[in-house]
């Protein structure tokens, strides 16, 4: 979508290593909390070892937001990790 190559061109998402965005995939809470972070400017990128995830799990954890990275999305985390961005 334009708004996803917007956000691309912005450094906020990187897409996945094979260069596709996926539009229609279900996110992950590491996939949705890495953009969150990247609005607020933390200008993440994934961890040179270990899993791709690991230091924005890290991150979220130094502030007292515990994710699970691997688990789909729902509404509630994604809702507290915006108001997280938006409001403290």
């Amino acid at each position: 979508t334009q708004a996803a190559a917007r956000l691309i061109e912005k450094g906020i998402m990187k897409g996945y290593s094979d260069s596709s965005l996926r539009p229609f995939d279900i996110v992950s809470e590491a996939e949705f909390a890495k953009v969150i972070a990247n609005i607020r400017g933390a200008n993440v990128s994934d961890a040179a070892s270990g899993p791709w995830y690991s230091r924005i799990v890290d991150i979220w954890r130094e502030r007292g937001t515990y994710i699970e990275p691997m688990r789909h999305i729902q509404r509630s985390t994604a809702v507290d990790l915006m108001y997280e961005v938006l409001f403290l």
